[in-house]
């Protein structure tokens, strides 16, 4: 498949900026927009990294994130140095995000040409430490392997610093899919390969589940992860266990005995959060617009959180031990007390005096916050075909708004999978800091002299015995090289000092070169006492050599021809 100028347009279109205080303290946890975008600037999060196993020159990409405090939608960004924006078949997307590491997929196909299974790389970036800088690392997949972002989970270990990635799909059997069998694919970072496991369900009788939705991490000792289906359950798996067993535990009873049709995270969400699974579900009543009927009316909404204890899933009853959490219901009218979030959504209540709420307001796509057991972000699209919406920050608990930010509106795709993803990696993104790091080439004149003076020593230490220089500038501080170049400023018989200093350098180079002939010319030319007599005088030119090293160490700071030499 070839890109169309539509989709090229969409990739050229540059990251948004929000007009944040640098000085402010990171967000706790962000929303994220899932999709990037492709652009060359750079902050404290760029990791920078290699596409390809072989570290080839060129063959660079960074990553870096722009986070902002929710409700507002987060971002990052992609740069490959040596490629062109046509060459990215795809937008880069985020499949998966847990603690402080980040699943990437990233479309790169030369020629334009569009074939998923070879082109697409995945990446997984790593927040910073106090003591490594962010990374980003290319993860090797099996030829013609897609990772689809319903059927993975990822599992940070950070005891062993590694981490697994975890990808379910439904086992063929007999040329069929078998129900209760499955086929686990799991890499392993530190041994860069996957495995395949055939597992099985422990408990089959009540099991139901249909199709993948998302996955979630669980952790905890055993390593647990899980996929969801938002219609009926979850299988667990228990990835640090060597065994071939899953778990199910069934969703609560849904709000409303209608079926629910259509893309499911636009009315349900799931997610783990303070020892519990966190499940949410909304229930809109709609009636068709009474002009063409294409248009949906939104009479009312009701939407509920429930929540499960992670350590009662391995209980036999799984189905009961879900507690009801916050409820809000038709009736309850959710006011819009700031009149800037009155401003920024639609008023439908009938007069001009009916105070705004979110009664009848269309909304969809919900994420859990992951700092406030209580925040759910819900996002409201005027136009469901535009490219503008809004994202309401809801207190459940409270029946309150505590934010809206606006969405989109720059001529990308909103809609089913175009959304955003609650994340924690904001908590870790301000950890590393810079100067921890070497300096780089471009840093202050100080650092960059320090630089220099570093690579000049590694360079001349590879013939310690040849360069007095090399010798004592390792044991001088910088402000005593800068005090002496200053010296030489003002002193007219510094420079002096200066060129003898350089002409005796160039000297004791003549020596050695002596010295190699003595050793393999001059045994071969020369009788064996015209042999004994040269030998005897190349060493006493060693010795005075070494010398004059000791002295320009021991002796240099009075010594003014030796203290040229240093420098």
């Amino acid at each position: 498949m070839v890109m169309d100028d539509n989709q090229l347009r969409v990739l050229q279109i540059p990251p948004p900026i929000h007009p944040d205080d640098p000085d402010s303290p990171l967000p706790e946890t962000i929303l994220i927009d899932s999709f990037g975008y492709l652009s060359d600037r750079t902050n404290a999060t760029t990791a920078r990294g290699r596409r390809s196993r072989t570290k080839k020159k060129g063959k660079r990409i960074l990553v870096t994130f722009w986070p902002v405090a929710p409700p507002r939608v987060s971002c990052f960004t992609v740069h490959c140095p040596d490629l062109k924006p046509d060459v990215f078949a795809d937008i880069p997307k985020i499949s998966y995000t847990e603690d402080d590491l980040v699943l990437l997929s990233i479309t790169i196909c030369p020629e334009r040409q569009h074939v998923y299974g070879q082109n697409i790389r995945y990446f997984v970036y790593q927040a910073g430490t106090k003591k490594t800088p962010p990374s980003v690392k290319l993860v090797h997949c099996p030829a013609y392997f897609r990772i689809y972002d319903q059927e993975v989970a990822l599992l940070h270990c950070h005891h062993q610093e590694m981490f697994f990635i975890a990808v379910l799909r439904w086992a063929f059997i007999d040329r069929d899919y078998t129900d209760g069998h499955f086929n686990l694919h799991l890499y392993n970072s530190k041994t860069k390969a996957w495995n395949i496991k055939l597992m099985l369900l422990d408990s089959p009788k009540d099991f139901e589940f249909r199709s993948f939705n998302k996955g979630i991490t669980i952790g905890g000792e055993l390593g647990s992860v899980g996929w969801v289906d938002l219609r009926r359950g979850i299988i667990i798996c228990d990835l640090l266990l060597d065994n071939h067993s899953l778990r199910y535990i069934p969703l609560p009873s849904p709000l409303s005995p209608d079926p629910v049709r259509g893309y499911m995270l636009y009315v349900r969400n799931i997610t783990v959060l303070q020892g519990y699974i966190k499940y949410f579900e909304m229930h809109s009543n709609v009636r068709p617009g009474s002009d063409t009927g294409s248009s949906l009316i939104c009479e009312g909404w009701m939407a509920a959180t429930k929540k499960i204890k992670i350590s009662s899933i391995g209980s036999t009853s799984g189905s009961s031990n879900w507690e009801e959490d916050c409820t809000i219901r038709c009736s309850d009218d959710v006011p819009l007390d700031s009149p800037v979030y009155a401003q920024m959504l639609p008023n439908p209540q009938e007069g001009d005096d009916a105070k705004p709420s979110l009664k009848k307001i269309r909304v969809g796509y919900p994420a859990l916050s992951l700092h406030d057991g209580d925040v759910v972000y819900l996002m409201h699209m005027p136009d469901p075909r535009g490219d503008k919406a809004c994202v309401i920050a809801l207190d459940m608990r409270n029946k309150a708004v505590k934010g809206v930010a606006n969405f989109g509106g720059s001529g990308r795709p909103l809609g089913p999978s175009y959304t955003y993803l609650p994340s924690g990696i904001s908590k870790h993104l301000g950890i590393f800091s810079s100067t921890s790091a070497p300096p780089p080439l471009t840093a202050a004149p100080l650092d960059h002299c320090r630089l220099l003076e570093h690579h000049r020593c590694r360079r001349t230490s590879v013939l310690p015995l040849l360069d007095i220089r090399a010798a004592a500038t390792c044991h001088r501080s910088l402000d005593e090289k800068m005090q002496m170049r200053e010296r030489k400023k003002n002193d007219p018989l510094a420079g002096v000092a200066h060129l003898l200093g350089r002409v005796f350098l160039c000297a004791l180079l003549a020596m050695d070169l002596y010295r190699a002939l003595v050793v393999f010319v001059a045994r071969r030319m020369f009788s064996p006492s015209v042999m004994r007599m040269m030998c005897c005088i190349a060493n006493g030119l060693v010795l005075l050599k070494i010398l004059c090293i000791v002295s320009t160490i021991f002796v240099g700071r009075v010594c003014p021809l030796c203290s040229m030499l240093a420098m």
